[in-house]
């Protein structure tokens, strides 16, 4: 794990429940997907020297119903309460709050 990472695990084991904190940093089973998850985010670098010599970044991204300003996406996930009081519910003000892809029909229209 980075140190950037594992210093995000440290600040939320210290406020979560221990049981909370378990659900989220754990997987299933043996946790062999999560390890290999793991490993494969530290085989993955940036090189410092394609993010300099640029003035503006662009961090625009073209995905299958639009553009992204800045690649960030949601996924449906559940128990955020288990972290904060405000739960889903501010998850999706958030993500209601920022431009986002509709790739596909409404499935509420």
């Amino acid at each position: 794990m980075s140190t950037g990472l594992a210093e995000l695990h440290d600040k939320a084991r210290a406020v979560l429940d221990p049981v909370h904190y378990d659900y989220y940093a754990g997987g299933v089973g043996d946790e062999v997907v999560l390890g290999e998850n793991e490993a494969a985010f530290r085989r993955l670098a940036l090189l410092p020297r394609v993010l300099r010599g640029q003035p503006t970044r662009d961090l625009r991204v073209d995905l299958p119903g639009g553009r992204l300003d800045v690649p960030v996406l949601v996924s449906p996930t559940a128990f955020h309460r288990l972290a904060h009081p405000d739960g889903e519910l501010a998850t999706a003000r958030a993500t209601a709050a920022v431009p986002v892809v509709n790739a596909g029909k409404d499935p509420c229209a």
